[in-house]
């Protein structure tokens, strides 16, 4: 009779256990992370064309969230504070040329637009790898001087720590934002600044400055976050 009685007592214990667990699980998947903008990092790669060598720096996140449901999709909204921009591979005072120069209304005009933002839509995983980290294919909004165009990419992310986090590289053309000065794109134009040049083509070809912009991004959340009903 004993035994019947613990066995009882056991199976009421167990199917409590498991009832809180279905009602904790979409709970705990479901949340909404912050970005701990201190230990992450955005580092920016670019430089010119013909040239084997790039300049590269770092920008600073401002502030964001991510939402990650329980089946692993996600969403959110990081802000880039464009004036905190720097460089690292330039010496003396030609290093803070170059940033003031990136700060200038030739490329991000930060006195205008003192915010980049990224907005992520959606997102599908792609496979798991080998770590238990997730290879992760994400689709957002990228805007840059108050010009939004869309923009995909993929991410290594890990879902199961407390503290997420998510590494890859995100590439963009900076002529989608408006950003011209010395674009390869102009390279072969009439009427561009190129051919108004009092110099050889030779010589011009070797300011052209590549259009494409590389961002290589370590992005780290809180262990602070808000469940969502």
């Amino acid at each position: 009779m004993i035994n019947k009685k613990i066995f009882f007592l056991l199976m009421i214990f167990l199917s409590l256990l498991n009832s809180q667990e279905k009602e904790l699980k979409p709970i705990l998947a479901n949340q909404n992370l912050i970005i701990d903008s201190d230990n992450s990092s955005l580092r920016w790669l670019g430089g010119l064309k013909y040239n084997v060598n790039d300049h590269f720096g770092f920008i600073k996140i401002k502030n964001g969230q991510i939402n990650i449901n329980e089946d692993k999709k996600i969403t959110g909204r990081i802000v880039v504070d464009m004036k905190s921009i720097t460089n690292e591979d330039v010496e003396s005072k030609w290093k803070q040329n170059l940033v003031n120069h990136l700060k200038s209304p030739d490329f991000f005009d930060v006195q205008k637009h003192s915010e980049s933002f990224i907005k992520i839509n959606s997102s599908k995983i792609i496979r798991k790898l080998e770590n238990e980290n997730y290879l992760v294919q994400i689709d957002a909004d990228l805007t840059i001087k108050s010009i939004l165009n869309r923009i995909r990419f993929e991410a290594i992310i890990d879902f199961d720590s407390t503290t997420k986090n998510a590494t890859g590289k995100m590439v963009f053309d900076r002529n989608d934002f408006e950003i011209q000065y010395r674009s390869e794109m102009h390279i072969y134009d009439p009427d561009s600044f190129w051919n108004k040049l009092e110099s050889t083509r030779a010589t011009a070809m070797d300011k052209v400055i590549k259009d494409e912009i590389e961002i290589i991004f370590d992005i780290k959340t809180k262990k602070e976050f808000l469940h969502l009903n």
